[in-house]
C-alpha cells in the first residue's frame, strides 16, 4: 500500500440491521456503541460521525428513561417511535447498552452517563460464566471492559478475566479456532446443518477480551488462543480478494476445513456486509495487542477491499454482492465510522477525510419520566392516638379532633424526570467541529429533592505518525441538586419517619391567629414536626458543582513489541453549597431568626501516568510480557464559607443570601486549605509455557503524603500461578471434561483511604476574640486546644491475601463450575479511636483482622431443543470476618440507635466479627407488669450492664442469586431471584413506631399493648423507657428471597412487517420487586442505609421500597 493513501485511513464499517434465524440484529444500539468508539478514536472523518453521535445521544436519553422506569433495570435493545424492546442478559447484544453509556461518558465527560453505565453493567455480572456463548467476549468487554478502562472500578478486572476463561473453553486446539455454535444436540437448529465445528467471522469481535485478560493478570494462554484464532481465520475465512466467508466448518480433531458458506448473507460466495465489519474491527484490534505485522497487513488488505465498494454516502447495502443493488435494503443506523480503540493509545486504521458537508448538522432529543412510591404502614387514627396520649401524658388532646391528613399522600408525590440534548456539528476537507450540550431536570418523589444537570463536550485525537499517537479530551459539566434532611427520628427532621410519627389531626399549615405562614404547630405538648415542615427545612438549599475534565496523552511505538504511553489528566471541581432557612415558616427557623450559609470550594487533582510495555512470543510456546512505569497524583483543595442568622421576618427575601442576616458571629467566615499527593512505581512480569503453565509477578511501591515521614512508603508484591490440567496429555481421553484449571495466588495490598490530609500532624483550634469589645479591639488570634491527636506513627494498612480457585467445564460446556476460596489478613488496621473526654479521637494503626470466604458459580443448559431453551445461572458466596487484635483498648462501643434511650448497640472486640449487635436478651412481656423481661445472663439475680452479650450479627451466612431463562419460539421468560440468609437487622426505626414513650404517632401494632394485669401480649405497656433497652426486641431476621425481576417478551416477525421495513415487533411486560419472602417487618430487608462496620444492618427508616410494572413494545426497523 502507499503511505500517502493509508497515513490516515478511517474505514466505514458495514453493520447490517437484520440477523436471520435465532439471532436478530439490534442494529441501532450496536451503532450507538460503534459510532461512539469511532468518534473517540478518529478525528479526520466526515460529519456523519457527529450526526450519528447526536442521534445516539437522543436514543440513549429515551432508552435510559425506559430502562429504569419505576426504578427497574432492564436491557433495551432498540426503539422506534418511543417504543422500547428489551433482551435478557444472555442475549448476544446485552452488553451494547452499557457499552453505549460508557462511550457516551467518554465523549461527554458527563458523570451521569458513568453512573448509568455502571448500573447497567453490573446487571450482566452472571454472564461471565457462560461457556456455551461465543459472543460472550464482546458482551462483557463492551460493558465491564469499558467500565474498567474509564473508571478502573474494583472487581471489573475479575469479571473480564473470568469471561475470557469462559470463552477459552470453546477453543479447539487441533483446529486452532474458537467454536461458535454447539452442534451436539439434535434438537437444536444448528445440529441439522451438518456442521462439526462451525466458526463464524463474528468471533473476531469476541477475541478482544482474551489479550485484555492477560494484561489483567490472566493466563498468557489466552493471548495464544486469540492469536491462533485470528491467524487461522485469516487463512481459511478470506478469499483472494480479501472478502470473507460468513462461516467455515472445521473438523475439530484434525483442523481440516469441511465447508465454507453463509447463514446470513445473500449467498455462500457473497460478501455479507456485517461479516466484513467484524473482520475489519477484529484485526486492527489484534494488532493493537500483538504488534504483529501480518495482522496489520491483513487489516489493511480488508480495508482496501471494502473502501471502493462503499456507496457514495457510505451507507452500505446488507450484502455487497446483492443482485438487488441499488434497490436493496439499507439502513443508516448500520453504517459507522470505526477504528481500533485509540483510547488505549493504539495505531488507527483510518480513511482519508470525507466529503464536505452541506451545512451544520443539528440534533435535538428529549424525554419525560414518572415515578412514585406505593408501600406504607398503617398508623393510629386520631381516636386511637388520643387514647394513647391520655395514657402517656405526652400530649393533652382536646375532644373533637378529626382525621385531617394522610401524611403519606401529602408527602410523597409523583417524580418527573426530563432530559433534553442538542448538538451542532460540521466538517470539511480540513476541519471539523463538534459542540454538544445537554440539560436534565429530575424531580424526586419528595418535592424538595431535585437534580439538574448541564454539560458540554469537545474532543480530538490524531495519529500524527505511525510511531506517534496523541489525543485530548475536554468535558465540562454543571450540576445543581438538593436533598432532604434525614436522621434517626422525626424530631431530628427525618422526613421518612415523620410521615408515620405525625398525628393525623395535624394539617400542613397552622390555622392559629398570628401564625399565618407557619407550618402546623399545635401538637398539644408533643415535640413534633410535620413532614411538610421537615421538607421546608431544605427547600431553599442547593449544592452546585462545576467540573472540568481535561486529558492529554501520547503513545510512542518504538517497535511492534515495545511502546511508551504518557498521560496527563486534570480533574477540577468548583463547588458551591448554599442553604437558607427563612425566619417564619418553620419552628427551627423562628428559633434561629432565620439562617443562611454559603460555602465555595476549589478542588483540583492532577494525574501523571508513564508506562513502558514490552511483550513477545518465541517458538509459539513461550510467551512473555513486562510492564513498568510510574503514576503520580496531586491534589489541592481550598474553600471559603460564611454564615449569618437573624433575618427580618418581614423582609427576609428582600436581600439575597447571607447579606440578609444581621448576626454572623465573629467567625461568620472561614477558610480551609489542604494538599496531598501519592507517588507510585509499578512493574509486572508474566510468562506462560504452551498455554498450560502460567506465572505472573507484580510489584508496587506507593508513597503517600498523608502518612508521616518515615512511614510514607509501602511495598506491595504479588504473584500468581495456574495449571491447565485439561491441557495435559493424560487428559486427552477424558472427553466429558472440556476444561479444567487450577489457580493459586498471593499478594499484598496497601490502604490509606479514610485518612485526613494531615492525619499525622498535630492540629489545633484557634481562639478568637470579640473585637466589638473595646478591650479586644487590637487582639489577635491565639493558639487554642487540640483538635486532634497527631500520630507520627501512622503507616500503611496492609492486607495479605491468598486465594485458590478451580475452573471446570463439562459435558460439551453444558455445565460449568467455578469455585474460589480466599483468606485475607489485614495488619495495621486504620481506625478512628475514641478517647475519654475531653480528648479528641485519634487515627491510628489500631489492630488486625481476618477474612475468609468461598464463592461458587454454576451455569447449566437444561434444555436446548429446536424451539425450547432453558438455561440456569446460579451463584452463592459466603464471607467470614474476625477482629483479631486491638492495641489501645480491647473493647469499643459504637452507634446509638434511639433518641429516647441512649445506649450503644455495636460492640467491637478481638475474637468477634465486625458488625455484631450488643445488648440484652428480651424474654417477652411480663403479663403482670406489662414490662419487657430481660434475661439475667450472669445469674446474679439482677439486670445490669453485666447481663449484656452479643445478640445479633449483621453479616449473612451466605448470599445467592439465580437467573432462569426459558424461551419457546418467539416467547421468552426471564426470572431473576436474589437471596440473603442468616443476617440480622437492628430495626431502630421500630423504636419510633412502637416505643410509646413520646408524643409521636405510632403504627397500629400498639393497639395490642399491655393494659391490665394478666394480659398476654407481645407489646409492652406504654411510657416505659426500660422497655426500649438495646435488646433482642429490636433484632429481626433479615433473611429474604426476592423475585427481583420477571420479564416476559414475545418476538413477532412476519413478511408483511418486512415490507414496511419492520424487522420485529416485541411486546413485553416487566415486574420488579413484586414478591419478597421475608419475616422482616421493616420496609425492605435489603436495606442499605449505612454500610460501615459500626452501623451495618441498622435500619433507621429507609426509603420505602418501590415496586414497578412496565408494559411496552419494541419495534425494530
Amino acid at each position: 500500500m502507499g503511505e500517502d493513501k493509508f497515513n490516515h485511513i478511517c474505514l466505514y464499517l458495514c453493520i447490517y440491521s437484520y440477523r436471520k434465524r435465532h439471532h436478530k440484529m439490534k442494529s441501532r444500539l450496536l451503532s450507538i456503541l460503534i459510532i461512539a468508539a469511532a468518534v473517540i478514536n478518529c478525528t479526520n472523518s466526515t460529519h456523519i460521525i457527529q450526526d450519528n453521535i447526536e442521534n445516539a445521544k437522543a436514543q440513549l436519553a429515551f432508552l435510559i428513561e425506559a430502562a429504569e422506569a419505576d426504578s427497574t433495570l432492564k436491557i433495551p435493545s432498540t426503539f422506534k417511535n418511543d417504543k422500547v424492546g428489551y433482551v435478557p442478559p444472555k442475549d448476544w447484544v446485552s452488553g451494547f447498552f452499557a457499552g453505549s453509556l460508557w462511550y457516551m461518558y467518554e465523549l461527554t465527560g458527563d458523570e451521569f452517563y458513568a453512573e448509568k453505565a455502571q448500573k447497567h453493567t453490573e446487571i450482566l455480572h452472571d454472564i461471565q460464566f457462560l461457556k456455551w456463548h461465543h459472543d460472550v467476549g464482546f458482551m462483557v468487554y463492551d460493558s465491564y471492559g469499558n467500565g474498567l478502562r474509564l473508571k478502573n472500578i474494583p472487581g471489573y478486572d475479575t469479571v473480564l478475566v473470568n469471561t475470557a476463561k469462559s470463552l477459552a473453553t470453546r477453543f479447539r486446539p487441533a483446529a486452532g479456532i474458537i467454536q461458535s455454535w454447539n452442534t451436539h444436540n439434535p434438537e437444536q437448529w444448528q445440529a441439522h446443518k451438518g456442521w462439526d465445528c462451525p466458526v463464524i467471522i463474528d468471533n473476531m469481535m469476541s477475541l478482544e477480551i482474551l489479550p485484555k485478560a492477560v494484561e489483567l493478570g490472566g493466563d498468557d494462554s489466552l493471548m495464544n488462543i486469540a492469536l491462533s484464532h485470528a491467524r487461522t481465520t485469516m487463512k481459511n475465512h478470506f478469499r483472494e480478494d480479501n472478502s470473507c466467508f460468513h462461516l467455515v466448518d472445521y473438523n475439530p480433531e484434525t483442523g481440516e476445513v469441511i465447508r465454507k458458506q453463509t447463514v446470513q448473507g445473500y449467498a455462500d460466495d457473497s460478501a455479507w456486509a456485517r461479516g466484513q465489519a467484524w473482520a475489519i474491527y477484529g484485526y486492527p484490534m489484534m494488532y493493537r495487542f500483538t504488534k504483529e505485522q501480518d495482522i496489520l497487513d491483513h487489516a489493511v488488505a480488508i480495508a482496501e477491499y471494502l473502501l471502493p465498494r462503499l456507496p457514495e454516502d457510505a451507507v452500505p447495502y446488507w450484502d455487497y454482492d446483492s443482485p438487488q443493488i441499488p434497490n436493496d435494503v439499507r439502513d443508516a443506523s448500520s453504517a459507522a465510522i470505526y477504528g481500533s480503540r485509540a483510547a488505549n493509545g493504539v495505531v488507527l486504521i483510518t480513511t482519508k477525510q470525507g466529503k464536505k458537508s452541506k451545512g451544520p448538522q443539528v440534533n435535538f432529543s428529549a424525554y419525560v419520566g414518572l415515578q412514585d412510591v406505593k408501600k406504607q404502614y398503617e398508623v393510629l387514627n386520631v381516636a386511637q392516638y388520643k387514647e394513647l396520649m391520655d395514657e402517656i401524658g405526652a400530649a393533652k388532646l382536646p375532644d373533637g379532633l378529626k382525621d385531617e391528613t394522610d401524611w403519606f399522600e401529602e408527602t410523597y408525590k409523583t417524580g418527573i424526570n426530563q432530559n433534553y440534548q442538542i448538538s451542532v456539528s460540521n466538517a470539511n476537507d480540513n476541519t471539523k467541529y463538534y459542540i454538544g450540550a445537554g440539560y436534565s431536570d429530575e424531580k424526586g418523589v419528595l418535592p424538595v429533592a431535585f437534580n439538574k444537570r448541564f454539560n458540554v463536550k469537545a474532543n480530538a485525537e490524531s495519529e500524527l505518525y505511525k510511531w506517534l499517537t496523541v489525543g485530548t479530551n475536554l468535558a465540562y459539566s454543571h450540576y445543581r441538586n438538593n436533598g432532604i434532611i434525614s436522621g434517626t427520628g422525626s424530631n431530628r427532621a427525618g422526613v421518612v419517619l415523620s410521615v408515620l410519627n405525625t398525628p393525623t389531626y395535624a394539617k400542613p399549615w397552622s390555622e392559629i391567629a398570628g401564625q399565618e405562614g407557619w407550618y402546623w404547630t399545635q401538637f398539644y405538648g408533643a415535640n413534633l414536626t410535620t413532614p411538610a415542615e421537615n421538607l421546608a427545612r431544605t427547600e431553599n438549599n442547593y449544592s452546585q458543582t462545576d467540573r472540568m475534565l481535561l486529558t492529554g496523552y501520547a503513545q510512542i511505538n518504538f517497535s511492534k513489541n515495545f511502546n511508551f504511553k504518557s498521560t496527563v489528566s486534570m480533574d477540577r471541581r468548583w463547588t458551591h453549597s448554599y442553604s437558607f432557612l427563612d425566619p417564619v415558616k418553620t419552628s427551627h427557623g423562628r428559633t434561629q431568626h432565620g439562617e443562611a450559609s454559603s460555602t465555595r470550594a476549589d478542588d483540583m487533582r492532577m494525574v501523571y501516568d508513564n508506562i513502558f510495555t514490552y511483550n513477545n512470543t518465541w517458538r509459539a510456546k513461550h510467551n512473555f510480557e513486562a510492564m513498568a512505569g510510574t503514576s503520580a497524583t496531586t491534589s489541592r483543595w481550598e474553600n471559603l464559607s460564611g454564615s449569618r442568622s437573624y433575618f427580618s421576618p418581614e423582609n427576609y427575601d428582600a436581600i439575597f443570601g447571607i447579606n440578609g442576616g444581621n448576626k454572623g458571629g465573629l467567625r461568620g467566615q472561614s477558610q480551609g486549605f489542604a494538599k496531598w499527593a501519592i507517588m507510585s512505581y509499578l512493574a509486572r512480569v508474566s510468562y506462560n509455557y504452551d498455554s498450560k503453565y502460567y506465572i505472573t509477578a507484580n510489584f508496587r511501591a506507593d508513597g503517600s503524603s498523608k502518612l508521616a515521614p518515615g512511614n510514607r512508603w509501602g511495598f506491595f508484591p504479588s504473584a500468581s500461578a495456574a495449571w491447565r490440567i485439561s491441557g495435559e496429555d493424560f487428559m486427552s481421553d477424558v472427553t466429558w471434561i472440556n476444561d479444567l484449571k487450577l489457580r493459586v495466588g498471593w499478594g499484598q495490598q496497601g490502604n490509606q483511604s479514610g485518612l485526613g490530609d494531615y492525619a499525622w500532624v498535630q492540629n489545633y483550634n484557634t481562639n478568637y476574640f470579640d473585637w466589638t469589645d473595646e478591650k479586644y479591639a487590637e487582639a489577635v488570634p491565639t493558639l487554642g486546644s487540640k483538635s486532634n491527636i497527631g500520630n507520627k506513627g501512622l503507616s500503611w494498612e496492609t492486607t495479605t491475601q491468598t486465594n485458590v480457585g478451580i475452573d471446570w467445564s463439562m459435558f460439551n460446556s453444558r455445565l460449568t463450575v467455578t469455585l474460589d476460596g480466599y483468606y485475607k489478613y489485614t495488619k495495621d488496621l486504620l481506625m478512628s479511636v475514641p478517647l475519654p473526654s475531653p480528648y479528641p479521637s485519634i487515627y491510628r494503626n489500631e489492630g488486625e483482622m481476618s477474612n475468609w470466604g468461598l464463592e461458587l458459580a454454576v451455569s447449566s443448559v437444561n434444555i436446548d431443543k429446536n424451539d425450547w431453551n432453558w438455561t440456569t445461572d446460579f451463584n452463592v458466596s459466603m464471607n467470614r470476618n474476625k477482629l483479631e487484635k486491638l492495641d489501645l483498648k480491647t473493647v469499643y462501643y459504637y452507634t446509638q440507635t434511639s433518641e429516647l434511650y441512649s445506649d450503644y448497640c455495636v460492640r467491637m472486640t478481638p475474637g468477634q466479627p465486625l458488625s455484631m449487635f450488643w445488648g440484652y436478651k428480651a424474654l417477652g412481656v411480663d403479663p403482670e407488669t406489662g414490662m419487657i423481661q430481660y434475661e439475667d445472663y450472669n445469674k446474679d439475680g439482677k439486670i445490669s450492664n453485666a447481663d449484656k452479650h452479643y445478640i445479633g450479627n449483621a453479616n449473612p451466612l451466605f448470599t445467592a442469586g439465580m437467573t432462569n431463562t426459558v424461551s419457546w419460539k418467539g416467547l421468552s421468560l426471564t426470572v431473576l431471584m436474589t437471596a440473603s440468609v442468616g443476617n440480622d437487622i437492628y430495626n431502630a426505626s421500630k423504636i419510633d413506631l412502637v416505643g410509646m414513650c413520646s408524643g409521636a404517632n405510632q403504627i397500629t401494632d400498639v393497639l395490642r399493648r399491655w393494659r391490665i394485669p394478666g394480659q398476654i401480649t407481645d407489646v409492652p405497656k406504654s411510657n416505659e423507657i426500660d422497655n426500649l433497652k438495646t435488646s433482642t426486641r429490636w433484632i429481626e431476621d433479615g433473611s429474604y428471597l426476592k423475585i427481583k425481576n420477571i420479564t416476559l417478551s414475545y418476538n413477532i416477525t412476519h413478511p408483511a412487517l418486512k415490507k414496511a421495513n419492520i424487522a420485529r415487533i416485541q411486546p413485553y411486560v416487566t415486574l420488579d420487586n413484586m414478591i419478597t419472602f421475608t419475616n422482616y417487618s421493616g420496609y425492605d430487608p435489603e436495606m442499605s442505609q449505612y454500610t460501615s462496620a459500626t452501623s451495618m444492618g441498622i435500619d433507621w427508616g429507609t426509603y420505602p421500597c418501590v415496586r414497578s410494572v412496565v408494559f411496552g413494545v419494541n419495534i425494530d426497523f
